[in-house]
């Protein structure tokens, strides 16, 4: 979930496509056993996505990522990166 960005996100469809990433600074990340994968999402999941962006919009620290990493006094310093694997 950490590495999980919004392109990943097909709501009409309901799948999350987990796939490789790379980072602000050039970091690939892989899932697990390398391949690519497409999970079915439930509706209340699609919503939740849905309102959780539009928080995030709202409050001005949308970026590529789902979970969104930094802290309340410094948004838009972390708005590009990945929260940290420990954090979750």
């Amino acid at each position: 979930m950490a590495q999980c960005q919004w392109e990943w996100l097909h709501a009409e469809r309901r799948i999350l496509t987990v796939q490789e990433t790379r980072g602000p600074a050039g970091e690939v990340w892989i899932p697990k056993d390398s391949e690519a994968r497409a999970l079915d999402m439930k509706g209340e999941l699609v919503e939740h996505f849905g309102r959780e962006r539009a928080r995030q919009e709202g409050a001005g620290i949308l970026g590529p990522y789902v979970v969104v990493a930094g802290n309340a006094y410094n948004k838009r310093h972390y708005r590009g990166r990945p929260i940290g694997d420990g954090a979750i």
